[in-house]
């Protein structure tokens, strides 16, 4: 029970990153007009929007896990 509610955590967290990410790559593309803005900003960006996928990952992962093991768990041994 606690696995499931920890890969569902971990997946809110990841969409939170995800989401985040894109919007400050949006406020970077609305900043450019006015001032120039470092690449190192940008990188910072893909940065978040990568470890919001990889958290959605573990996440999924996790999931499949219980599921794998629920079924482990139903069939009787011969």
């Amino acid at each position: 029970m606690l696995t499931g509610i920890l890969a569902v955590v971990i997946g809110f967290v990841g969409l939170g990153l995800i989401i985040a990410g894109a919007s400050g790559g949006v406020f970077l593309v609305a900043d450019r007009a006015d001032t120039p803005v470092p690449l190192r900003d940008y990188a910072i960006v893909i940065g978040m929007i990568g470890i919001g996928v990889g958290l959605l990952g573990i996440a999924q992962g996790l999931r499949i896990l219980l599921l794998i093991l629920a079924k482990v768990a139903v069939v009787p041994p011969l």
